[in-house]
């Protein structure tokens, strides 16, 4: 048995299928999403939504959001979402990565309230972001 799928974004439907499991990027773990699930409404944190299909697993990163599951439909709504590049290469996530880490790293060195500084949001958001293109990389190769 399947349930439906849909991931929304504010430009366009990113997603609309059905599928037996999906794993979402909760902001307390991810979260695994079965046909049968109880009601449920969950924040999403940057991270890698999954999709099991035939092939496997099929990754789509996410840039929070919220999840809602209900009678078999899951809707997410993301603040944005984006599919790995196929020209991408495991090199060019992990020096991303690496970058953000130390941009992240520079910011926390400057600042003098981490909390509220907008350098360190941003480059903790980057940072995030460059995890989640890696944590999906492992799904497409």
């Amino acid at each position: 048995m399947s349930f439906t799928v849909r991931v929304l974004t504010p430009e366009k439907i990113e997603l609309e299928t059905t599928c037996d499991e999906v794993i979402l990027p909760a902001v307390n773990g991810n979260l695994s999403i079965l046909t049968g699930h109880a009601r449920l409404v969950s924040v999403l944190k940057t991270g890698v939504f999954r999709q099991k299909t035939e092939e496997g697993w099929a990754p789509i990163i996410l840039l929070g959001g919220f999840a809602e599951i209900h009678n078999d439909l899951l809707i997410v709504w993301a603040l944005g979402a984006e599919q790995l590049s196929p020209d991408l290469t495991l090199e060019d996530v992990k020096k991303a990565v690496d970058e953000a880490s130390n941009s992240l790293t520079a910011a926390k060195d400057k600042s003098t309230d981490l909390k509220i500084d907008p350098d360190v949001i941003e480059a903790a958001s980057a940072l995030s972001l460059a995890e989640a293109r890696l944590e999906a990389f492992k799904y497409i190769n």
